[in-house]
């Protein structure tokens, strides 16, 4: 519904990289076990590496891929959010703002004493995630990156959240604090008249960040890049990605990586249509097309 198979497949074909699709179905960890294992025994891979930055499903990654003979490395894990943003915009990566969890920018944060000293944004998430490591390849070092500057436009936000624009009214910091008492009512800095839904469509770039999502962070707890599943996001372009490239089988990568390396720069155009479904509001999309950025 989110991210259709076209949609990967045209994003690896840009960065020069095979695309296999692996389905999984109910049970679910023993169907990514079995899958895993497929990646080592057809494909010859040893090492599986995955974007977490914390261990939001109970170490579900990690058993999947226990007994498998595969490794699991983690290397973003327990990272910094600025630095991580300053990587993404160093390498002009453009992450679309595709769904939105709107009870994530509703609910007031728990005041530090309720939440017992949890862990945060940040540094604090590194000090939580050191004591109970579940990642067995965790970056071991600090990843430095000189950002290059956004390299990224200002993107007009909420034009595409017309479904269920006015959800949002009235609920706005509703709800009750963890010590018991009523929460301060709070609002989410609307992007024009559709609240958290109009982060819809939205390229994640630093004027997003200070006018949008660190505000957030303060009103509501909210992960600047979206760990605990307030957003999800899809990369439309990035200096990796080139515009006309083939599809590429195991075995002419190289080639095709070269050949990707002398093209055009390429982008994602994405038709889309807003939708919301119970707590989500999501661009459902159509078509994607690979054109020159």
């Amino acid at each position: 519904m989110l991210n259709p198979t076209p949609r990967p497949h045209i994003q690896a074909r840009a960065l020069g990289l095979p695309h296999i699709v692996m389905e999984v179905s109910a049970p679910y960890l023993e169907s990514y076990r079995d899958n895993i294992a497929r990646l080592r025994t057809e494909y010859g891979i040893t090492v599986l590496a995955t974007g977490d930055i914390l261990d939001v499903c109970s170490s579900f990654m990690p058993r999947a891929a226990e007994g498998t003979g595969v490794l699991l490395a983690c290397p973003l894990w327990a990272i910094q959010r600025q630095l991580l943003l300053e990587l993404v915009w160093a390498y002009q990566l453009q992450p679309l703002i595709t769904c939105v969890n709107v009870t994530k920018f509703l609910e007031p944060a728990p005041t530090p004493a309720a939440a017992g000293g949890a862990a945060g944004q940040g540094a604090g998430v590194e000090g939580a995630a050191a004591s109970t490591p579940s990642c067995p390849a965790a970056a071991a070092g600090k990843i430095a990156a000189e950002a290059a500057g956004n390299g990224v436009g200002e993107v007009e936000c909420g034009s595409a959240a017309a479904a269920g624009a006015g959800v949002a009214a009235g609920a706005n910091g509703a709800g009750t604090g963890a010590a018991g008492g009523k929460a301060e009512a709070r609002e989410f800095p609307a992007v024009g008249e559709h609240g958290p839904e109009g982060l819809l469509g939205c390229v994640l770039d630093r004027g997003m960040m200070q006018r949008l999502l660190l505000p957030a962070r303060e009103l509501f707890g909210v992960d600047e890049c979206g760990e605990m599943g307030e957003f999800h996001t899809m990369c439309i372009s990035g200096l990796l990605m080139r515009a006309g490239g083939e599809e590429v089988q195991e075995g002419s990568r190289r080639q095709q990586q070269q050949a990707g390396a002398a093209g055009r720069r390429g982008q994602l155009r994405l038709k889309t249509e807003a939708k919301r479904e119970g707590d989500y509001a999501f661009l459902a999309v159509q078509e994607v097309e690979l054109v020159e950025a």
